[in-house]
């Protein structure tokens, strides 16, 4: 995503902390285009203050005179409103707002980001001048948004857009081979042999039903031993087990009789 070609527009802001804030927001997520209208500048102590590490982004916004300013050489508006004046088809939900905004982005257009006033968000005739107009999730009880939350959700959304890959190439599991996969086929079926669970009149017919379980899945070395490791242990109990129980048995003979 091209950055450079984004830019977060801010219609009649009056908050000092609000427009600090939004600038926190946007160093936060990679974005440094700001501009915005209103009684507000770069000079303003609490909005200097709540930009904290964001400071340079703040000297750096550019206030405009009016809204014709605001939105000059943009070539998509994205209006950011929970109220919805027209049935007009430019209403989007947020991820069909970021792929239209990706799409423009792509084409090398210049696209803008606009929030309205804190206290009156943006009006019809703002709302008239936006390509997208887009409502941000929110509780049917309470829609309306404080406006440094909904700059960083909105931006947030956009990230997810160029968020890096975890790995250039996938990792590779280190899988068991054939012939490893064939001792533990061996391994298992030994098993069950001495706990005669296979039937020993016909103990292939069981068989057949059980091997494709450990046959068929590529197990990786780690499971392979571990596996391994549980049948051999297992027959090897079995059969100390099967040993004490003859060892404990009354000898022939001596029953009462």
């Amino acid at each position: 995503m091209n950055t450079d070609a984004l830019y977060v527009l801010l219609h009649r802001i009056e908050g000092p902390v609000n427009l600090g804030a939004v600038c926190r927001a946007m160093a936060n997520t990679g974005f440094a285009n700001l501009r915005f209208t209103g009684p507000l500048d770069a000079q303003s102590e609490d909005a200097r203050k709540f930009a904290v590490h964001a400071l340079p982004l703040l000297e750096s916004g550019g206030k405009c005179r009016d809204f014709a300013e605001l939105i000059r050489g943009l070539d998509l508006i994205v209006g950011f409103t929970p109220r919805s004046p027209w049935a007009d088809g430019r209403d989007l939900d947020l991820p069909r707002a970021r792929a239209r905004v990706d799409t423009a982005l792509a084409e090398g257009k210049k696209v803008g980001l606009l929030f309205g006033n804190e206290a009156e968000g943006l009006t019809n005739r703002d709302l008239a001048l936006c390509d997208v107009r887009v409502a941000l999730p929110a509780h049917a009880d309470y829609v309306s948004m404080n406006l440094s939350q909904a700059v960083l959700i909105a931006l947030w959304e956009l990230t997810r857009a160029r968020a890096e890959p975890i790995a250039d190439h996938p990792v590779v599991p280190d899988l068991a081979d054939p012939l490893e996969k064939e001792a533990l086929l061996y391994k298992v079926r030994l098993f069950l042999d001495r706990m005669e669970f296979l039937d020993p009149q016909h103990p292939d017919r069981l068989w057949r039903e059980v091997a494709p379980i450990f046959k068929t899945r590529d197990w990786s070395r780690r499971e392979m031993q571990l596996l391994l490791a549980i049948f051999s242990k297992g027959a090897r109990r079995y059969e100390a087990l099967q040993r004490k129980l003859g060892e404990d048995a009354p000898p022939e003979g001596d029953g009462v009789g």
